[in-house]
């Protein structure tokens, strides 16, 4: 039986989790607990081009958090119809993205470019973790597994995250998109997100409590 556990998180992050798991007043064993995080990918030297494509080029000229970096990740799928919704929501919203739709490559690029101002993201651990090192304010899509959880936690509990309202239909409608992206990106409630998200970035990089 394993005497220690580590984890790729922190006490600011789950204290409630970690917690629980280092509470052992039940009298049944518990390993001891190391939450050690956030650990991500850091070194991006080997997934940029030399000569960028017309994207990255794109993305240096817009202003400061501008603009709304959309990645679902590889492991999930969205509806055709789903699919074009979204589409059109991002369009209507009237504010600038880059929507990554097969690839999850050059996310910590992308993430760390003082340009993005929002993620679009399905609430995969990893993606979860770099939105707090980079401090940027998320709307929470979640597609399968824990990822639900982890909405909940973005949402609910640290409050760093914005979530579209589904339809009976199981489908998030293009009006709905273009809603929230507006208020996550230009929107009063995007700026509390936003400091919110700075106040989870100030524990992380400080390993938490």
């Amino acid at each position: 039986m394993a005497e220690g556990i580590i984890l790729n998180s922190f006490n600011d992050l789950e204290p409630g989790a970690i917690k629980a798991l280092q509470d052992k007043e039940s009298g049944n064993y518990k390993p001891t607990i190391y939450p050690v995080g956030p650990v991500v990918l850091m070194d991006t030297s080997n997934k940029v081009d030399d000569e960028p494509s017309q994207c990255l080029k794109w993305l240096d000229e817009q202003p400061r958090g501008s603009v709304l970096y959309i990645s679902l990740g590889s492991g999930g799928t969205l509806s055709h119809v789903q699919l074009i919704e979204l589409a059109i929501g991002l369009e209507m919203s009237e504010q600038r993205f880059v929507w990554v739709i097969r690839l999850t490559l050059l996310i910590f690029y992308l993430m760390g470019s003082w340009k993005v101002g929002g993620f679009w993201t399905h609430c995969g651990w990893n993606s979860t973790l770099e939105s707090m090192i980079h401090s940027v304010p998320l709307i929470a899509w979640p597609l399968y597994a824990e990822q639900r959880l982890n909405a909940v936690l973005l949402n609910e509990g640290l409050k760093v995250a914005l979530r579209t309202k589904i339809g009976d239909n199981g489908i998030a409608g293009r009006l709905e998109i273009a809603e929230v992206v507006k208020e996550l990106m230009v929107g009063e409630e995007g700026k509390e997100v936003r400091k919110k998200n700075e106040r989870a970035t100030s524990c992380s990089s400080n390993g938490g409590e």
